[in-house]
């Protein structure tokens, strides 16, 4: 009886280990081939300064994007009260691109190299660009604007 009861506890615990351990190595599988398809940027508006970073999600197998060029982008600011930092977001010069603020605890906001509870969260989504090169622009506070490149060929 005693030995049933140990042996219940035992697989009970390995159990629910095996799934902690699978779910975390996918976790470090996707947070890998995120920062091979992310680009940085430091700059600094009058006493403001910012760290930017944008990760290109469609290489990333796990997450299926198919029907749209994604981007996640996250903008650590030193003065985090300001909610309307992107203020205008261009792919290969198309202005046809829509953001939404993300919550930091969104399961994508894991994938950003630069994750600080004080950091803002933006998905970026755009039509699917035939060109092999992506010029992602966003113009930060209408007064900076921030180029960053990109290439597709990375993916294959």
């Amino acid at each position: 009886m005693k030995i049933g009861l140990y042996l219940t506890i035992i697989l009970l615990f390995l159990g629910c280990n095996a799934k902690h351990k699978i779910g975390y190595f996918d976790n470090k599988k996707n947070q890998q081939q995120a920062i091979i398809h992310t680009k940085k940027a430091q700059f600094s508006i009058n006493q403001d300064r910012f760290l930017l970073s944008a990760t290109y999600l469609n290489p990333i197998k796990s997450l299926h994007v198919k029907n749209s060029e994604n981007f996640l982008v996250s903008i650590y600011s030193s003065n985090s009260k300001d909610d309307n930092i992107i203020t205008r977001a261009l792919l290969n010069g198309d202005g046809n691109i829509h953001w939404q603020k993300l919550d930091t605890n969104d399961s994508l906001s894991a994938l950003s190299p630069i994750s600080s509870k004080w950091s803002k969260f933006y998905l970026l989504k755009a039509p699917i660009q035939s060109e092999e090169k992506l010029k992602l622009t966003l113009e930060i506070r209408k007064t900076k604007p921030v180029v960053l490149n990109f290439e597709k060929s990375l993916l294959k």
